[in-house]
């Protein structure tokens, strides 16, 4: 919600990510990698993008006018939990509380692909052991795979 657009670097594939509790009190950034799919996904909604800094945001409203001429409107975290119900609905997924469960599904993910833990820690902003624990759950399965994968002798 906090993305401007000049945070998204096409050229070197890397989004800057600004942060609210890394440090209180005071602004702080991360860099992440990006997908081929998330870099097509942003180069769509930035060629149709209604303008201003802010990369997610929409044309204003006639009820929101009286706030700012005409300017477009950052998302805000009602507009987001709205989209994310709207494109859920009728899926499995339609029970999920909120986004940020896309967070733990992203540790996991990367984890049980074999992403090294440091790696995932930066992307992600972990600082400490507990927050990875928090946020990394194994799909289901995984550790049992893993161990049969080390204990299998190979032909």
């Amino acid at each position: 919600m906090r993305s401007e657009v000049d945070d998204v670097d096409f050229q070197a594939g890397i989004v800057t990510l600004r942060e609210r509790k890394r440090v209180r009190g005071r602004l702080t950034t991360r860099n992440v990698p990006m997908s081929d799919e998330l870099r097509d996904a942003l180069r769509r909604w930035i060629d149709g993008h209604p303008g201003g800094m802010h990369t997610f945001c929409r044309r204003t409203r006639k009820r929101d006018r009286l706030i700012a001429e005409k300017q477009p409107q950052r998302f805000s975290r009602d507009d987001m939990t709205g989209y994310f119900r709207r494109a859920l609905a009728g899926t499995r997924w339609e029970k999920l509380r909120g986004s940020h469960v896309f967070r733990h599904s992203f540790c996991s993910n990367c984890a049980a692909a074999g992403v090294d833990q440091r790696l995932i820690n930066g992307w992600v902003g972990h600082q400490t052991e507990e927050m990875v624990r928090r946020y990394r759950h194994l799909i289901p399965n995984q550790e049992q795979a893993e161990i049969q994968r080390v204990f299998t002798a190979a032909p």
